[in-house]
């Protein structure tokens, strides 16, 4: 059931709104149903059953790594198999009688279960076959059962034991790319729009921003691309993404946000963490990384164009977002110098960016991008404040004189904040 406080004064808002005329009698009664529906909500009772269903999965996991091998062989796989399936028929009893949040919760602590008995199984006999294979069996069980079911619970853990599954190929055994979990990742991701799943877009972009880091370094050396053009391509392709968002948008793709969101957040990490990579680090730049770099480029630059032609972006917007994705590509052609000036105009740039980001938060109404671009905005000053005085002033004149500015630069940039959101949200108001 939904938060009482929040139904009464729902019911007070409608009554006013009745009497203004904005809303009908029948639409009211319609609108406080829903509202006050328990269907496809979120319950604090749901939660706590679902944190208590993976902990009883670690406690059986716990439990049986301590007292198995005091157990007979036949008695052993009797425990694991008879639980296992004990909680999928729980989960189907349940979920036939519409307890939908038992349900789901039965249905992790199976799938919990089902990876205890390929671990123990494995152990039992002595299986020596390349162990990351049981991690994938496991992934796929879960997410054969998301899909069958369909279940979002199931569809999280497929989410996290697939992730722990391409990390374990990845870095423990060096896979220098790590294809084969991009085709169940896509999987995944058609399973949560048929879910219709909001939250299962933000697993789905951290997942494959995991798997890009744990196999960017290995690729990286396998084309022989050093750091510093490494960083780069990042930086490219997040700013291809950010563009692609608003191409995604123009066709009102909901989620279409949401990946705005996280690429303006990864491009803006990327960009800044080009500064800190040595310039000597900008090396020969081999032609595979030329024709990646120009073909994200342009790529990029197309996305941007028809994103302003489509109207989803501004023409500020589409000029910004070509000129972040091309100062890009140039870093490490100007950089490889190590010039002081060429930096300071960098950083100045990436400035300029900033700001546009921020302004861009504002002009969407969207509060995520907006802080995320004001964390660049001061993390870069930051950069540019110690870099500067620390070398010029001595220790306790340099902590006092950062102090005072880092309280002067926290006060500026909370008004100009929460300036710009309230006239957002202005120009919102009908």
């Amino acid at each position: 059931m939904k938060n009482p406080l929040y139904l009464r004064q729902l019911k007070r808002d409608l009554n006013h709104w009745i009497e203004l005329g904005l809303v009908d009698q029948a639409n009211a009664e319609a609108i406080l149903a829903s509202a006050g529906s328990t269907r496809g909500g979120h319950s604090l009772a749901g939660t706590l059953t679902n944190l208590g269903v993976i902990l009883l999965g670690f406690a059986a996991l716990s439990f049986v790594a301590a007292n198995f091998w005091a157990i007979p062989k036949l008695v052993q796989l009797t425990i694991l198999l008879l639980s296992m399936w004990l909680s999928f028929g729980a989960a189907a009893w349940l979920l036939d009688r519409d307890r939908t949040g038992y349900g789901h919760a039965a249905l992790l602590l199976g799938i919990a279960l089902f990876g205890v008995n390929i671990m123990m199984i494995g152990q039992i006999y002595h299986i020596s076959a390349h162990w990351p294979d049981g991690i994938l069996t496991w992934g796929l069980g879960a997410l054969l059962i998301a899909l069958l079911i369909p279940s979002r619970a199931a569809l999280a853990a497929a989410f996290v034991i697939l992730g722990v599954w391409t990390g374990t190929e990845s870095i423990g055994f060096e896979d220098p790319l790590h294809w084969p979990y991009l085709l169940l990742w896509g999987v995944m991701v058609v399973a949560v729009h048929r879910l219709g799943w909001g939250p299962g877009i933000h697993l789905a972009i951290v997942s494959l921003v995991f798997w890009l880091l744990t196999n960017s370094w290995q690729a990286a050396q396998l084309l022989n691309w050093g750091e510093g053009e490494t960083v780069t391509f990042f930086a490219l392709m997040w700013a291809t993404a950010w563009a692609g968002s608003a191409v995604l948008a123009s066709f009102r793709y909901e989620k279409a946000r949401a990946i705005e969101v996280y690429s303006a957040g990864l491009f803006l990490i990327a960009f800044f963490l080009l500064f800190l990579v040595a310039p000597d680090e900008f090396g020969e730049r081999p032609p595979s990384w030329m024709i990646a770099a120009g073909g994200v480029c342009v790529l990029g630059i197309g996305a941007a164009l028809l994103a302003g032609f489509r109207k989803t972006l501004r023409a500020i917007d589409t000029a910004a977002l070509i000129l972040l994705t091309v100062s890009a590509a140039l870093y490490p052609f100007f950089v490889e110098n190590g010039e002081e000036p060429v930096q300071w105009l960098y950083r100045g740039f990436y400035l300029a960016g900033a700001v546009w980001a921020v302004g861009r938060g504002a002009y969407v109404d969207d509060k995520a991008l907006t802080n995320i671009a004001f964390a660049a905005l001061t993390a870069e000053i930051l950069h540019i404040y110690f870099g500067t005085f620390a070398t010029l002033l001595g220790g306790a004149a340099f902590f006092f004189v950062a102090g005072i500015g880092l309280i002067g630069l926290s006060f500026v940039l909370e008004r100009i904040r929460r300036r710009l959101m309230a006239a957002a949200e202005d120009g919102n108001r009908p």
